[in-house]
């Protein structure tokens, strides 16, 4: 909600949820979605992509080259936390 002024009421989403995200309703999310619904950047996922140590569940779908994720798929995946020595795998 915004001010006459156009300044924002203060209000923001819960931790862990962006405030403009993507498509929960959608069939397939992309890179950019999952980047978003996490709030990291797309070369981060990339970058868990292709280490592929379980920081990352495995692409449902792939469509050409590009990997593709049920939001469900996306939404339960349990993340690991920050300093979780993931090379130990």
């Amino acid at each position: 909600m915004s001010t006459s002024s156009g300044q924002s009421s203060g209000q923001t989403a819960p931790p862990g949820t962006p405030a403009t995200g993507p498509d929960l309703n959608a069939d397939y999310w992309t890179i950019a979605d999952v980047a978003a619904y996490w709030c990291v950047g797309e070369q981060t996922i990339r970058a868990y992509r292709s280490r592929g140590r379980g920081e990352l569940p495995p692409a449902d779908k792939t469509w050409g080259r590009s990997p593709v994720w049920r939001p469900a798929t996306i939404i339960g995946f349990q993340r690991l936390g920050q300093g979780t020595r993931t090379d130990l795998h």
